[in-house]
């Protein structure tokens, strides 16, 4: 009996972290990014509780074309090269389970983040009390150095 595959996506990789991921330019960075592709897609469909024929029936509407069960199976499939999955399909299938946390996770691998529903709320949120600091620091520095204005009715003083 031989051992189950380790698969190309680990749940380390699926933690989502605050870190901000390295952009992928070095020869190499992206060897065997076709494997971690495929091992999105059968993340995706063995952690989604509907049968895989569901799921292709929903990939297929989303895409407006017939996306068979067999053919979710190749390219949920490590070892099958041969069947790379076409980014269009790839991201049905991410809008047809809902796994935007593992469409993040291959995001950082290219160097980006992904933020979707609540999170960009949060992420503006964030971004709107960062420029709320900055303005509430510029106060701070023009306050001591600042006079009231005072004019009077005929011009300049």
């Amino acid at each position: 009996m031989t051992a189950k595959r380790r698969s190309s996506l680990s749940d380390l990789q699926m933690a989502f972290t605050f870190e901000v991921p390295q952009i992928a330019q070095a020869e190499g960075d992206l060897a065997g990014f076709d494997a971690i592709l495929s091992a999105s897609v059968a993340r995706m469909l063995s952690q989604d509780a509907r049968p895989r024929a569901a799921i292709a029936q929903q990939v297929s509407a989303l895409l407006g074309k017939t996306i068979s069960k067999s053919t979710l199976d190749a390219y949920a499939s490590e070892s099958h090269a041969e069947h790379n999955v076409p980014a269009a399909r790839w991201w049905a299938i991410v809008a047809a389970t809902g796994r935007f946390d593992v469409a993040d996770a291959i995001a950082k691998m290219v160097g980006c983040r992904l933020l979707s529903g609540d999170e960009i709320r949060a992420a503006e949120l964030g971004s709107l009390q960062a420029e709320r600091d900055a303005i509430d620091s510029r106060i701070r520095e023009l306050r001591p150095e600042t006079r009231p204005l005072a004019r009077s009715a005929g011009g300049r003083r």
